[in-house]
Order: C-alpha cells, then structure tokens, then sequence
C-alpha cells in the first residue's frame, strides 16, 4: 500500500512539476518502502547492500518499525548487530571526514599565515 501511495504521488508530482525529468530521490524512497517488507534475512542484506545510501537515523528508524515483527531471536539479535556495525562504521567515517578537513583547514590557514609573514618580510626590505 505505502509504494502505491508513492507511485501515485511521483505520478502527480512528475506530471505537475518536473514533467520531463524523474524525481530525484525517488528509487530511494521506493526502496525504503520495500524493505519494509523485506523477511527479517532479507533486511539483513539490504542493510548491508544500502548502507551508504541512507544515513544511520534512517536505517535504525527501518529496523525499529521492522524488527516488532521478528519472532526468530537469533534473526533479530543478527540483525540489530548487523545495524549496529553500519552505525559504528559510519560514525568513524564522519569522524575521519572532520578530522581531515580540520587538518586541511589549519594547512591552509598556516600557509596563508607564512605567505603573510612572508610578504611583510620582503616589504620590510
């Protein structure tokens, strides 16, 4: 049901609006809703295989909806340490991500700063 609300709305969305190019984001949106019927296996992969195409609030928010319907213990024990490695990875990926661009930024402030020293020196002479 939720994927024909979604066909039905990019229909009318893509019919008033954009007319000749797709909604961007749309296949995300379309394989969100289906994971949501995904068996408790099944989401296992597409976590894996989606990791990187959505963040990790979206991802545990699809395996807090989803895992209620999970009876199998080892199924859902699985799948959350599954979700919890993405989390983790991700998180150390940010973390490397703002670690090398605070590095990038004191650089360029530094050079900036001995160009200026260095062209007040030679102005000096």
């Amino acid at each position: 049901m939720m994927t024909l609300d979604s066909q039905s709305f990019q229909a009318m969305v893509q019919k008033e609006v954009t007319e000749k190019r797709p909604i961007p984001g749309a296949s995300l949106v379309d394989n969100y809703i289906k994971a949501f019927y995904c068996q408790d296996n099944e989401l296992t992969t597409w976590l894996r295989e989606h990791q990187n195409e959505y963040t990790a609030k979206q991802l545990t928010s699809l395996v807090t909806l989803t895992s209620g319907s999970i009876t199998n213990k080892a199924a859902k024990t699985a799948l959350l340490k599954t979700l919890d490695d993405i989390c983790l990875a991700k998180k150390k990926h940010e973390e490397a991500q703002m670690a090398a661009s605070a590095l990038v930024g004191v650089a360029s402030t530094s050079t900036s700063s001995s160009s200026a020293s260095l062209s007040s020196s030679s102005a000096i002479k």
